[in-house]
């Protein structure tokens, strides 16, 4: 065996080692990826349907009598509409109609509710950091 083979031998080598490395590594990154949004999402899911659930129970007749839920009607009302319009996929080209862009508005118009209402909605997690990344 000459010197340029043994050299070749170590490249070829090399070569496969870092191919079979790089499949491997973008099938198990495509899996982290997943996993990580589909947390995510449903972290963030939960939290939404706790707030459109309070926001129902509050704009029931009965509730809009008190003083405090009279005075926070109208933004009970902007968000609920904020909520039932919310976009159930991020796919949109334009970004203003994406997730994110509702869930910020919907975080937003959630701190103006309860600071209006005295009673914090979001955890504080959420109202420090809009965009969930830990």
């Amino acid at each position: 065996m000459e010197w340029e083979e043994v050299t070749d031998f170590e490249q070829i080598q090399y070569q496969k080692g870092y191919d079979e490395g790089t499949a491997v590594g973008h099938q198990q990154g495509y899996e982290e990826a997943f996993l990580f949004g589909l947390e995510h999402a449903y972290e963030k899911f939960l939290l939404i349907g706790e707030i459109y659930g309070r926001v129902c129970v509050w704009l029931q007749d009965e509730n809009v009598r008190q003083p405090k839920v009279k005075k926070a009607k109208k933004h009970l009302e902007q968000l609920k509409t904020l909520l039932d319009a919310l976009p159930f996929h991020n796919e949109h080209e334009n970004t203003e109609a994406g997730f994110d862009a509702y869930w910020n508005r919907i975080t937003a118009k959630t701190k103006v509710v309860s600071s209006l209402l005295g009673i914090r909605i979001l955890p504080l997690d959420a109202e420090q950091d809009n965009d969930g990344f830990e």
